[in-house]
């Protein structure tokens, strides 16, 4: 092993590139500034709804420094999602598209694994820290700043190769490289990601509202719906609504990566399999899927309630 190498920005990337990350940006350590300020107002109104885990470490999100000491570079990486127009043997549910693999946290942990192994045969001194939607760090902000994309009007980060059918990872590395430039914002004066929210949960440009968005209410809410009307159709986890309008998505490829690919056994569930869901079952096909993060429960839940009972 060398451990005497510099590391360049150019190195880092193709590294990441040849383990199946789509992109990958470099930005300095500094404070998030506006877009962390926005995130205090956003809790402040109250639009994080029953997800208070995202009331906490909030000194953590401002300042990655307190993650990992020395740390000198925010690297950004992305990955494909998106597994292309998927047939539903039963139309009346459906689940979002990144729910439809593997669970992207396991995939994505072990790349990033495998990236700082990577890295450290050219620097065995390199120390860094990972996290894939896993941690106290603004994701959507960091990769703006690196240069993957911009946040759209839906919240969402949208790349120019892949729209937002991205997943985001975060590698925090106590080295400096050459440092991208931040993304420029390309949403123009479209609105249709606004307009195709079926429960109006985009308030205004870039602020969605948890309480109203169906894919908070089918995964993270728990309990009864008291007092909402079933406005969101067939979705029984997580929704597409406002990705499935935006035209920056319709540029994506199929993912490459195989364990984001659609599995046949949920996306052949005809209505009645779904309405005779059991915990049991539940199991089975969601063991190694991000859907168990609604239990048995929730997702029963859900479909009684696209259901009408």
């Amino acid at each position: 092993m060398d451990s005497s190498g510099v590391l360049t920005r150019e190195m880092i990337r193709q590294k990441a590139l040849a383990l199946g990350f789509s992109d990958c940006g470099f930005a300095p350590v500094e404070s998030p500034g506006e877009e962390m300020n926005f995130f205090r107002e956003w809790l402040a109104l109250g639009m994080n709804g029953e997800m208070h885990y995202m009331e906490k470490y909030t000194d953590l999100r401002e300042s990655p420094a307190l993650l990992l000491p020395d740390v000198r570079t925010m690297v950004m990486l992305s990955v494909n999602y998106y597994p292309g127009e998927t047939g539903w043997a039963g139309e009346d549910y459906r689940l979002s598209r990144y729910a439809l693999g593997e669970d992207y946290h396991e995939v994505i942990r072990k790349k990033l694994a495998q990236l700082l192994s990577a890295i450290r045969e050219t620097d065995a001194q390199v120390e860094g820290r990972c996290f894939v939607d896993s941690g106290p760090v603004m994701e959507k902000a960091w990769a703006q700043k690196a240069g993957l994309g911009w946040i759209g009007k839906n919240g969402l980060l949208i790349t120019r190769h892949s729209g937002s059918w991205v997943f985001l990872a975060v590698m925090l590395m106590n080295r400096v490289v050459e440092y991208d430039r931040p993304a420029l914002p390309r949403c123009g004066t479209c609105d249709r990601c606004i307009k195709a929210c079926p429960t109006g949960a985009i308030v205004s440009p870039g602020w969605v509202d948890a309480r109203k968005c169906i894919s908070y209410l089918t995964i993270e809410k728990r309990g009864a719906f008291d007092g909402l009307v079933p406005e969101w159709k067939s979705w029984i986890f997580g929704c597409d609504a406002c990705q499935d309008v935006c035209p920056w998505n319709k540029k994506a490829k199929i993912t490459s990566v195989q364990e984001f690919l659609p599995r046949k056994e949920i996306t052949d569930m005809s209505s009645e399999a779904w309405e005779k869901l059991t915990p049991e079952k539940f199991r089975e096909l969601f063991r190694k899927s991000a859907v168990k993060r609604t239990k048995p429960e929730g997702l029963i839940r859900n479909i009684k309630w696209v259901k009408g009972e």
